[in-house]
């Protein structure tokens, strides 16, 4: 120390600044080092995430018209048991490829789809739920690609549209930021429109795409008649009557009234339709005869029985297919020179159905929507 405490002194000009430098470090690593050993103080380190890929491949079917694909993803490790979640994806214009992602926590997932709902009520067959272990693969961004396959619109049925509905509803209610608020409102106005555009869609399933508009004016109305019952009520706190003769007034009020307390309501909750114009996809279902129905004529040989006696029950030949009848009359020739045919035959007939197919005929109509699920023609 002393030596050291010498070279200082010979060398103060050029070491001075050295040695507080030192100083310092000094003292910072002790304070590091007191910092690391005092228990208690270290955050624990945030659990490792990685960032799934989402890639859907689909055809021109899929348009900024349809309704998004939505994304369950749902985790089934220990580390992710507590993730539950939707996701919706929309189509980019002019393309056949969309890709998204999301950040999760390490491990494993079950991913399953929600089927597209199409302007013209068609959808789509989706994959089979897909699991995924971002921890088994080398990749930071393990990838899901679904393969969107076209299901037409005549093709598609009522249960399968019905069941896309609800659950489009359940994913409205547990998704992330693609989903909330305003967004999902629309997403679910924009399903519920192509779902009533599909011709197979039931009766009892329209009902529902409409029980949901009206529930939700329903309670808007119910809203509006407790206040006016309240402003009621309020009003006759001065009057000179007992309480309970207040009390059968007052509902003898609100039952009288009803009229003006729905007209006042009405006119409180009245709704200004901002109407869009549309085109709405009509079905015509057209059969087209390809083939028509007809009868082909034939002969059937008579058998020669145990008894003696011929009995016309024997090999039928059906003029068709280029087969005629100078074709049958050789045969009868040959069978009477060498089997000793009776050389005759029974008339027989039979009917070909016709051969069709379906096209749909149908065009583009103009038609009006408003947001808030109202449409008109």
């Amino acid at each position: 120390m002393q030596k050291f405490l010498t070279w200082v002194k010979n060398h103060k000009p050029h070491t001075i600044g050295i040695t507080v430098v030192l100083m310092a470090v000094i003292v910072l690593s002790i304070l590091a080092i007191s910092e690391v050993f005092r228990p208690g103080v270290k955050e624990p380190l945030d659990p490792e995430k990685s960032t799934l890929d989402l890639s859907i491949i689909f055809d021109e079917n899929w348009t900024e018209d349809s309704s998004p694909i939505i994304v369950h993803i749902k985790g089934v490790d220990e580390n992710t048991k507590e993730i539950d979640f939707y996701h919706a994806i929309m189509p980019l214009k002019d393309q056949r490829n969309v890709a998204d992602s999301v950040e999760v926590l390490s491990g494993a997932y079950e991913i399953s789809t929600i089927s597209p709902v199409n302007y013209d009520g068609s959808i789509f067959k989706m994959n089979e739920t897909i699991t995924i272990d971002t921890n088994d693969t080398n990749s930071k961004s393990p990838s899901a690609e679904f393969v969107l396959e076209h299901i037409k619109a005549e093709d598609t049925t009522d249960e399968q549209l019905k069941n896309i509905l609800n659950q489009t509803q359940i994913a409205i209610e547990n998704g992330d930021e693609s989903l909330k608020g305003d967004t999902g409102e629309k997403i679910l106005i924009k399903l519920k429109e192509n779902i009533s555009n599909n011709s197979n869609t039931s009766s009892e399933t329209k009902q529902e795409l409409s029980d949901t508009n009206t529930e939700e004016t329903a309670t808007t109305n119910s809203t509006s008649s407790q206040t006016t019952a309240t402003d009621n009520n309020s009003a006759g706190t001065n009057s000179d009557i007992d309480s309970s003769h207040r009390t059968t007034s007052a509902s003898m009020s609100s039952s009288s009234g009803n009229t003006n307390s729905t007209s006042s309501g009405a006119t409180a909750n009245t709704h200004t339709h901002n109407w869009k114009e549309r085109k709405v996809w009509v079905s015509n279902i057209v059969t087209i005869v390809d083939e028509p129905e007809h009868v082909v004529y034939g002969a059937q040989l008579y058998t020669k029985q145990a008894d003696g006696t011929w009995l016309g029950n024997g090999e039928t030949y059906w003029f068709e297919n280029g087969f005629t009848k100078d074709d049958l009359k050789a045969i009868i020739k040959d069978k009477i020179i060498n089997e000793g045919y009776i050389g005759n035959y029974v008339n027989r007939e039979k009917t070909i159905p016709a051969v069709t197919h379906t096209e749909d005929h149908g065009s583009y109509q103009i038609s009006y929507y408003c947001e808030c699920g109202a449409t008109k023609k």
